[in-house]
C-alpha cells in the first residue's frame, strides 16, 4: 500500500490508521523510507497519485486537472529536531493525474513556502500564515475605501 508506518514520539509503538474516504479534496502522506533514493520517493508519491485517480475514475469521478497540485514538504532532522528543507529536490520531478480515455495530465509542484488557495483559504505547508493574513488586509482595506467612498 501507500502508507507510511508511524510511530509514537514517546513510547515508540506503531500507530495503526484506517479510513475509506471519498470526498472531492483529499490530502495524501507519504514518508520516505530510510533507503529510498528522492527519484524513487518522487515514484512513490506518482505511483500512489496513480492508484488514487485510478480509484476516482473507477468510482464514475475524475481528478479536475485545474484543482490538482502536489505540494512537498521534507525535512531534514538534525538531533531528533526536524526542519524543514527550503528547497525541495522534487520540485524538478512532473507529477501527472490520470483522466479519462487512459491519458495523463500535468499537475503543478507548489513550494513549501510559497501561498496557495483551497477551500477558499489561502495558506502554505510551512504553516506560516501569512497568506492568509495578507488576504484578510488586502480585502479590509478594500472595504474600508469602499465605506470611506460614499
Amino acid at each position: 500500500g501507500f502508507h507510511p508506518i508511524l510511530r509514537s514520539a514517546i513510547t515508540g509503538c506503531v500507530l495503526a490508521l484506517a479510513a475509506v474516504l471519498f470526498v472531492d479534496d483529499t490530502d495524501q502522506f507519504h514518508m520516505a523510507k530510510d533507503y529510498q533514493t528522492v527519484e524513487e520517493f518522487a515514484q512513490q508519491v506518482q505511483a500512489a497519485i496513480t492508484f488514487w485517480g485510478m480509484i476516482v475514475l473507477a468510482t464514475g469521478g475524475y481528478l479536475k486537472q485545474s484543482k490538482c497540485q502536489v505540494g512537498l514538504v521534507l525535512f531534514k532532522f538534525v538531533n531528533g529536531k526536524a526542519y524543514m528543507v527550503r528547497q525541495p529536490p522534487l520540485q524538478q520531478f512532473q507529477f501527472t493525474i490520470p483522466q479519462k480515455g487512459g491519458e495523463t495530465v500535468e499537475i503543478p509542484t507548489v513550494d513549501a513556502f510559497a501561498g496557495t488557495k483551497s477551500l477558499g483559504v489561502n495558506f502554505d505547508l510551512a504553516n506560516l500564515g501569512v497568506h492568509q493574513v495578507s488576504k484578510i488586509k488586502s480585502k479590509g482595506l478594500e472595504w474600508t475605501l469602499r465605506l470611506n467612498s460614499d
